[in-house]
């Protein structure tokens, strides 16, 4: 006999998605050391309307429904389960960059403050990058400046219709992944890196630090155009210019008995511009880049080759394939896959401690648009980021560089140094806050 019971709702699991490759490293190694956060920053010409950005905020969710996720802990594996969760928009009372991921309990893995003229969105690193989250930052700016200003005549759509729901979550690492073993792959790696000319673990930051989880912010802006110009000079990127500059200031400010020790940059990689992929989750690769001063004589044209050379030969579909394959089937091994979630965290806390062989980090969101009915309503976009010693955030919106230096140290003279170096190449500082 079959009993039917009327009115009782059947209890429906919420829908989770796995966690991409990139991501797995960061809910067991996040603390206050680095807690893995990132903010993208827009300065409006006028007071923010909190009110109003709340509502933004609850248009942009409907676009991007996996921002309402929370982490959920498996026994083998993290993963991103759908919520209910509601974000409220607050103002800004903290220092930027806060822990967003609680172990104790679930919440939402972003956040949306404003402070005078400013919106903030933070975001967790397991929830997307740097790139994936500006696809987000961008509607929901757009969303409040429509709401607030109507007679701009923005078409929302448009953005709207350019969005796919599975674009925005696909997981470009599965995607591009080409199933290979761990040896192929480890093989492959090894083969890739025999081409490097410093062989040691890099010279590493230290002094006073900061309390707590707060960072000390040193941004810069500069004028975009004379900065592409100076690169050009070189032959180079932007990103190679800034990485070399910021080599020399480090380089310039050792101690005399750690001069020999080599400058090791990281760089992530954004892998759309190599892989097709519309997804607004992780889809990144880290590169390191080092260089050894001989005697403290290496001119800045010396570097900036070095940087390039090795950038070069990293940036091609092979370079990055091989790079992807060795995380990837780590990922995927049958046996790895088996061991519980907390042996992994453990396992990948012990291997971000060895593997940490990088000095500081370049980040280049590169030139960021915005439709063009809204910019009379905006000044400035700015990015940076957690970190455990110090890293240098760049982006470009209009004609308007700005370099933000986040550090934990309380020392300064790095950041002095680079823009002094930047200033001794004829490159105009407009702004400048410490």
């Amino acid at each position: 006999m079959q009993l039917i019971s009327k009115g009782v709702k059947r209890f429906k699991h919420p829908e989770r998605i796995p966690l991409d490759n990139a991501a797995h490293f960061f809910p067991g190694t996040s603390s206050c050391n680095d807690t893995w956060v990132f903010r993208l920053t827009c300065e409006l010409t006028e007071a923010v309307d909190p009110w109003t950005l709340q509502y933004a905020t609850e248009d942009t969710l409907k676009q991007y429904p996996l921002y309402r996720s929370v982490l959920h802990k498996g026994l083998f594996w993290y993963s991103l389960e759908e919520s209910k969760r509601q974000p409220i928009v607050r103002e800004e009372r903290t220092s930027p960059c806060r822990i967003l991921y609680e172990r104790s309990y679930q919440c939402l893995q972003f956040s949306i403050t404003y402070s005078s003229k400013r919106i903030n969105l933070e975001v967790y690193h397991a929830l997307s990058d740097g790139v994936g989250a500006l696809s987000f930052f961008k509607m929901l700016i757009s969303s409040y400046l429509m709401r607030k200003h109507p007679e701009c005549g923005l078409d929302l759509s448009a953005m709207k219709d350019e969005l796919s729901l599975e674009g925005a979550n696909e997981d470009g690492f599965k995607t591009y992944y080409s199933g290979i073993s761990i040896r192929e792959a480890l093989k492959e790696q090894n083969n890739a890196q025999r081409g490097r000319t410093w062989k040691k673990r890099g010279y590493q930051l230290n002094g006073a630090r900061e309390r707590g989880c707060k960072i000390k912010l040193t941004v810069g802006v500069a004028d975009a155009d004379e900065v592409v110009a100076k690169a050009h000079e070189y032959g180079e990127t932007v990103t190679v210019l800034l990485t070399a500059v910021l080599m020399l200031a480090i380089q310039r400010t050792k101690p005399m008995s750690k001069k020999s020790k080599p400058i090791v940059v990281a760089i992530p990689v954004n892998l759309r511009k190599y892989f097709p992929s519309k997804s607004a989750r992780n889809f990144f690769r880290v590169i390191n880049v080092g260089h050894c001063f001989h005697r403290g004589t290496d001119s800045l044209l010396e570097v900036v080759r070095h940087v390039g050379e090795q950038l070069a030969r990293e940036l091609t579909p092979e370079g990055l394939t091989t790079r992807m394959n060795a995380l990837c089937s780590l990922e995927h091994s049958p046996l790895l896959r088996l061991i519980p979630r907390q042996g992994k965290d453990a396992a990948l806390r012990m291997a971000g401690i060895l593997g940490a062989i990088n000095t500081t980090s370049v980040s280049n969101l590169g030139r960021i648009s915005i439709p063009l009915e809204i910019k009379p309503y905006i000044r400035l976009i700015d990015f940076t980021t957690s970190t455990r010693r110090m890293q240098l955030n760049v982006c470009t919106y209009e004609n308007q560089m700005v370099m933000d230096i986040a550090s934990r140290l309380k020392s300064t003279k790095i950041q002095e140094e680079f823009f002094a170096i930047l200033s001794e190449l004829g490159i105009t500082l407009r702004g400048r806050k410490m």
